[in-house]
């Protein structure tokens, strides 16, 4: 499928291909091939949205893209709640690798390249127009993590105008997955670099995606829709 990448700076293919995308029944998303004796990237997640909300694993593939993704943010929200291990922040961003590896192993399907093709530069102005009226619950927090990601992908920017966001992602993909460097002197501020990108990474996909649907996905609903039971602390997991 040949994309003319140009065609999808016009605001309308930016707000169609997040909307197609988040539509995506995750059927399509989890039907590549796991190797023998791996848990497939549904499974996993699947685990801790049963463990935390009571969802069935099995429920778990029936939902859309954004429904799955809405149910992982609620996850990052109740673990920070309920755990105060240190390590807790970087497990959620092991779950929300998961979710970009799904993505990742899925470019052939139209959607998947179609969101990919959308022009970076396009999609952050776009973004940096909506944040403050955004429908996150952090636009302030929004606002300053398009600016971080301007900074961060200056360069690529410069020396590529027209770059897409899957360009984009490939490059932060790279960034969050480079676990060492041995000539790297302050390895805290390389560890730091690290958890930025996959932030940005996941920003990218959950948050921006909010911000731009003109209905967001509403965790509580679909935990409901799902059958699954609310934590015990919802009103402060919940609250607007």
């Amino acid at each position: 499928m040949l994309l003319n990448i140009n065609q999808f700076s016009d605001l309308h293919f930016i707000k169609q291909a997040v909307r197609d995308l988040m539509e995506l029944p995750l059927e399509k998303l989890t039907s590549y091939n796991t190797p023998a004796g791996e848990k497939g990237v549904i499974g996993v997640i699947a685990e801790q949205i049963e463990k935390y909300f009571h969802i069935r694993a099995s429920d778990c593939v029936k939902m859309t893209f954004g429904e799955l993704v809405a149910i992982m943010d609620e996850l990052d929200t109740y673990a920070q709640i309920i755990n105060f291990d240190t390590d807790s922040d970087d497990e959620i961003r092991c779950y929300s690798a998961y979710v970009r590896k799904m993505l990742v192993l899925n470019r052939q399907l139209p959607e998947v390249q179609i969101y990919n093709a959308i022009s970076f530069k396009d999609y952050l102005d776009y973004l940096d127009t909506l944040c403050i009226g955004s429908n996150t619950r952090h636009p302030a927090n929004d606002k300053q993590l398009v600016l971080k990601l301007q900074m961060r992908l200056e360069n690529a920017m410069q020396q590529d105008p027209t770059m897409s966001l899957g360009s984009a992602f490939d490059i932060l993909d790279r960034k969050a997955c480079v676990f060492w460097i041995p000539w790297c002197i302050f390895i805290d501020d390389y560890v730091e670099q690290i958890r930025d990108a996959y932030d940005m990474r996941w920003w990218l996909i959950s948050s921006a995606s909010d911000i731009i649907l003109s209905y967001p996905y509403n965790a509580k609903d679909i935990i409901e829709h799902y059958n699954g039971d609310l934590p015990l602390i919802k009103d402060s997991i919940f609250a607007e």
